[in-house]
């Protein structure tokens, strides 16, 4: 899911229907709505969290600094 939703500007509904059709596609068990809801949240955090962690990589230590000084 990350991979192929990850960076679209989508809604939660639309992870999981997506979900839901990637999983009839591969033919694999297609679990309960509330599965594919846990998945589709766990996926988007996941990606959201990752991208963060690379976009806070390729920031200069002084614009680390000024960012946590404007959050006090």
């Amino acid at each position: 899911m990350i991979e192929q939703l990850g960076g679209q500007d989508l809604t939660l509904a639309d992870w999981i229907e997506r979900g839901f059709d990637q999983a009839r596609q591969v033919g694999v068990f297609i679990p309960s709505d509330k599965i594919m809801e846990r998945l589709a949240r766990a996926a988007r955090r996941d990606f959201r969290d990752g991208f963060l962690m690379r976009v806070g990589a390729l920031l200069h230590a002084g614009a680390i600094e000024q960012l946590e000084w404007a959050l006090l």
